[in-house]
């Protein structure tokens, strides 16, 4: 079995009120969601996200939910 393909994709979602704590406010929720498939068809998925800050832009899709 060999990676075919890797998808990544930046994730961000505007809080309808902010939430803070003792150092910064944070108005969204961002993640990142990475879809890799191998050449025989299986398929994985995972997610990481973070507690506020800022997200860079990547060279991948991006889009909100």
């Amino acid at each position: 079995m060999r990676i075919h393909d890797v998808c990544v994709e930046n994730l961000r979602h505007e809080l309808e009120q902010p939430i803070a704590d003792a150092q910064i406010v944070i108005p969204e929720r961002i993640s990142v969601l990475v879809r890799v498939r191998a050449d025989d068809g299986i398929e994985g998925v995972g997610e990481a996200a973070g507690f506020g800050g800022h997200m860079p832009r990547s060279r991948g899709s991006s889009s909100s939910s």
